[in-house]
C-alpha cells in the first residue's frame, strides 16, 4: 500500500470525528457535513499534510475545515462568522482559527508569554479533540 495512502488513512481515523463533529455544527445537515469532511480531506492530501504532534494538526485541520465551510455552505460570503459552541469554552483557540487574530498579538494583548500561550492552546485542542473522538463516520478510503 502506497505510504501517503496510508497516512491519509491515518489521519483520516484520527481526526474525522473531531472534523465531522464540528462540520455538523456548522452545517446541521449530515449530507453537508460529510461533503466539508471530505473536501477537507482532499486539501489535507493535496497539501501533502504529514503526521506530526496531535495539536499542531488539530489546529491545522480545524483551520482547513472552517475554510472548506466558509466556500461550501455560503460561497457567496467567504468571510461567514461560524460560532461554535466548543469554542466558547477555548477563548485562545477560538480567537486564532475564527478572528485571524495572530498568536503575537493575542500574546501581547493578554500579557502572556509565547510558552504559557502555547500550552493553553495544547490544552484547548486536546479537550476538543477528546470531545469529539467518540463520534463514528464512514471511512472515505
Amino acid at each position: 500500500m502506497d505510504k501517503a495512502l496510508l497516512n491519509l488513512e491515518n489521519l483520516y481515523d484520527t481526526y474525522s470525528p473531531m472534523l465531522f463533529s464540528l462540520a455538523l455544527e456548522i452545517t446541521n445537515s449530515k449530507n453537508d457535513a460529510e461533503e466539508i469532511l471530505v473536501n477537507t480531506f482532499l486539501k489535507i492530501n493535496r497539501l501533502k499534510i504529514e503526521e506530526q504532534h496531535h495539536v499542531a494538526l488539530s489546529g491545522k485541520f480545524i483551520k482547513l475545515l472552517v475554510q472548506t465551510a466558509k466556500t461550501s455552505v455560503n460561497p457567496q460570503n467567504a468571510n461567514a462568522q461560524f460560532k461554535l459552541k466548543q469554542f466558547e469554552k477555548t477563548p485562545i483557540t477560538k480567537n486564532l482559527l475564527f478572528e485571524q487574530i495572530g498568536f503575537e498579538n493575542y500574546c501581547n494583548a493578554n500579557n502572556v508569554t509565547r510558552v504559557e500561550a502555547a500550552k493553553k492552546i495544547r490544552q484547548e485542542l486536546k479537550a476538543i479533540r477528546d470531545e469529539y473522538n467518540t463520534v463514528q463516520v464512514n471511512p472515505i478510503y
